[in-house]
């Protein structure tokens, strides 16, 4: 299935109701965390940290805040490449 990109739609996103909770929501979020790997959104975050840190010491604490973090996958990534290259993170 080929998907049009040419135009967006105007329907609100499930995301944007903040009345949505349970069961409901984490199928949502996991299927956010499904998308972001299959797509490479994780890569490309963990690519642009990794090029941030070239020139730090391994040492060093880094803190990382994910804001509007849906499940914590993007954390858990950026926690098993740390852990992978001795680096020190402090995921918020």
């Amino acid at each position: 299935m080929i998907v049009d990109t040419r135009f967006r739609s105007e329907a609100p996103e499930m995301m944007d109701d903040f009345e949505m909770e349970g069961e409901i929501l984490q199928d949502a979020l996991d299927k956010i965390a499904s998308i972001n790997q299959l797509l490479g959104g994780n890569k490309v975050t963990v690519d642009g940290v990794r090029k941030l840190l070239e020139n730090n010491p391994t040492e060093k604490i880094i803190r990382i805040t994910d804001i509007g973090c849906g499940n914590g996958d993007m954390l858990r990534t950026l926690s098993k490449y740390a852990k992978k290259n001795n680096l020190n993170f402090e995921l918020l």
